[in-house]
């Protein structure tokens, strides 16, 4: 049996991609998104608490007591933007690993069985695409009422289409190689074949969707709670705060808003820059 081996004159170049300047987008990705989680962990251990109110101290600006200002409640704004950074986090991450699972089994399952299950899956995944993840996830919250948890599932189901279609493509290819049917012959059923090959073998694409859909569930998430339907007061979370602070930008309170809105931005670009630099790194 022979092994396939990459080229030795390809590999300096493969190492080259992944250390020189060709992944510069990748690294500084990466760096962002250490520094917020660095922030993210040791903020806490120095900060105030975010939920701490102090009436006579309303809407100051940024200065040396308070780095980013406060809110029109006094709170400390650093602090909050900080504690805000760890939820959102956790729930972006959450929420993409979890559309990744559920979206790559159904696609799995669907590619490698085909027939009337495949039917089913593609249907059932194409009237999800008919909505916009967002107006997807907004309609689940609508329905099941303002929850945490219900708006974690909401946007999961949004983000679910993109990992089906990806790995049911990738599951086409699969199920067609040499070593399908000697599993069967092997005795391997189909729930053996599908978790102990398909899946294992298809799995890198979506796991690089995975830090894009990240980025774009953390601001899903916080436009829900912009909009109230998501995370509620005073729980510290960026769409909460902006939606508190827009108002005062009319006044020349510019700060309320602006910080977790950077903080958003930054986050997000971080998971974009490094799917983009996998992506690229990867089809080298």
């Amino acid at each position: 049996m022979t092994t396939a081996t990459v080229p030795a004159s390809a590999r300096p170049r493969r190492l080259a991609r992944l250390h020189g300047h060709g992944d510069l987008g990748l690294r500084l990705g990466l760096l962002l998104l250490a520094i917020l989680v660095l922030i993210g962990l040791v903020g806490p251990l120095l900060l105030p608490d975010p939920n701490a109110t102090a009436t006579g101290q309303s809407l100051l600006p940024p200065g040396p007591d308070h780095l980013f200002g406060t809110d029109r409640y006094g709170r400390d704004l650093l602090a909050r933007t900080v504690a805000a950074f760890r939820l959102d986090l956790v729930l972006g991450i959450g929420v993409a690993v979890a559309a990744m699972l559920l979206g790559s089994l159904l696609g799995a399952v669907a590619g490698y069985l085909g027939g009337i299950v495949d039917e089913v899956v593609m249907r059932f995944t194409d009237a999800l695409l008919a909505f916009p993840g967002f107006v997807l996830a907004l309609m689940v919250v609508a329905f099941t009422g303002n929850s945490l948890v219900f708006m974690a599932i909401g946007v999961t189901i949004g983000s679910m289409p993109h990992f089906v279609r990806l790995s049911r493509a990738r599951a086409l290819s699969e199920r067609e190689l040499d070593y399908i049917p000697a599993s069967k012959l092997a005795g391997s059923g189909s729930g053996a074949i599908i978790f102990g090959h398909i899946m294992p073998n298809t799995i890198g694409a979506p796991l690089i969707q995975t830090t894009v859909t990240a980025g774009w569930a953390i601001l899903d998430i916080a436009a829900l709670s912009f909009l109230g339907v998501g995370v509620q007061p005073p729980t510290a979370e960026w769409g909460t705060m902006i939606s508190e602070g827009y108002s005062e930008i009319l006044t020349g309170k510019w700060w309320p808003a602006f910080f977790p809105g950077l903080f958003m931005l930054i986050a997000v670009l971080a998971f974009q820059l490094i799917g983009d630099g996998l992506s690229k790194w990867k089809n080298s």
